[in-house]
């Protein structure tokens, strides 16, 4: 029997996937000197709950590139499913939306089910990602501040699951950061920028030193959510943002 297109497509997503971290990798490292330690902690057969900061727009894409061997599920925000292109991308990462809560009724209530959605990805064994402060750094450190979904996750973690922080430096400062920006940089804009600074200056400028650190972190969180929500976002700040 022949397989259908969709067959076909649904098949080939991991070589999608991997050519786009690869495409991305590339380019990345003409630009950035990028020192990762812990990548050892992803050869383990677990299923992983991942917290990265949030230093700036390209650090996803930087944590996918590198990554590019694991299946990672991210949680995004709606905003960039509303470009079509990205959309696709966001579709072959399995990617869940996060709903916009200033927006709509419609927003808190979907924002209501995302812990549920989260917890049954980790049930179902899918690796899944999101950011603890959901919005990139405004002064260089992390803040959570009230936001509860890590917290939440944590609590309520199914067994089995290994959490896993992930602390970037050496974003803050740079075009994709919020340094002395009004507003959040656009991707494909910013991405154009780069990519003229790399074929402009690849050969005489010095690379931006990223490094990414990267430690499981179980038990310490399961112990911090057993206090109340502020204590732990403040407790998850300090280790982000402690050099």
């Amino acid at each position: 029997m022949n397989e259908s297109a969709e067959e076909i497509q649904k098949k080939d997503r991991p070589n999608r996937r991997r050519a786009i971290c690869f495409f991305f990798k590339t380019i990345l490292h003409w630009r950035y000197n990028i020192k990762i330690s812990g990548l050892e902690t992803f050869d383990e057969d677990k299923t992983f709950l991942i917290f990265p900061n949030h230093q700036a727009v390209i650090d996803p894409i930087i944590l996918f590139s590198e990554f590019y061997n694991q299946k990672i599920q991210p949680l995004v925000d709606e905003v960039y499913f509303k470009n079509p292109i990205f959309r696709k991308i966001l579709a072959l990462f399995d990617a869940i939306c996060v709903p916009d809560l200033g927006k709509n009724r419609k927003g808190v209530e979907q924002a209501r089910q995302l812990q549920n959605l989260t917890l049954q990805s980790l049930r179902d064994g899918k690796n899944v990602l999101f950011y603890p402060s959901g919005h990139i750094t405004l002064n260089g450190k992390e803040s959570i501040g009230n936001r509860q979904l890590a917290y939440n996750v944590c609590r309520n973690l199914p067994e089995n699951v290994t959490i896993v922080c992930i602390k970037t430096t050496g974003l803050w400062g740079s075009i994709w950061s919020r340094y002395k920006k009004k507003k959040t940089p656009s991707i494909p804009l910013t991405l154009l920028k780069g990519v003229g600074l790399i074929l402009c200056g690849k050969l005489f400028t010095k690379r931006r030193i990223v490094e990414i650190s990267i430690q499981p972190m179980t038990e310490t969180l399961k112990l911090w959510s057993k206090e109340d929500k502020i204590s732990f976002n403040k407790k998850l700040e300090t280790f982000y943002n402690e050099l």
